[in-house]
């Protein structure tokens, strides 16, 4: 289950270095960086690429991108369809965050 998943320091960095994560959210909070880190392995574990990522959650596929750098929050309804798409192997509330968060 991808929800239970907790990075180490060291797992962060390899992941960070991995994903095309925009540089400024890298000074976010590690628990947001998480929940970016995490949504990146659930697109990818549950869609050939970012375009069927983007039909599956109704939306254009410079949002899913977005999403995936972190530049743009995954709203919660978005996030709830890739949980009920994962039959709940990912929970909306480890991929999505708020702008409240960041600060």
């Amino acid at each position: 289950m991808l929800t239970v998943i907790n990075f180490t320091d060291q797992q962060r960095i390899e992941l960070l270095e991995r994903f095309p994560i925009d540089e400024t959210v890298k000074k976010y909070p590690n628990s947001v960086i998480d929940k970016i880190l995490r949504l990146n392995i659930a697109i990818g574990l549950y869609f050939k690429n970012q375009t069927e990522a983007a039909i599956y959650l109704e939306v254009k596929q410079p949002s899913i991108c977005k999403y995936l750098k972190g530049q743009l929050p995954l709203p919660l309804h978005r996030a709830e369809k890739l949980e009920e798409i994962s039959k709940k192997s990912v929970l909306a509330q480890d991929i999505c965050f708020t702008l409240d968060e960041v600060k």
